[in-house]
């Protein structure tokens, strides 16, 4: 199992719909971007 400390790069495209609403549920919980994707696909994963 990978150690959470460890992370990688990745390059992708989404539209410029879901990445505004990923700014705003960002901001709301008072996260950056890159922390809001990762909550959210860990819970989408788990």
């Amino acid at each position: 199992m990978r150690n959470n400390t460890e992370t990688k790069t990745k390059t992708l495209r989404l539209k410029e719909s879901i990445i505004e609403r990923i700014e705003e549920m960002a901001q709301e919980e008072n996260r950056n971007f890159s922390n809001m994707v990762e909550t959210l696909l860990m819970k989408a994963v788990s």
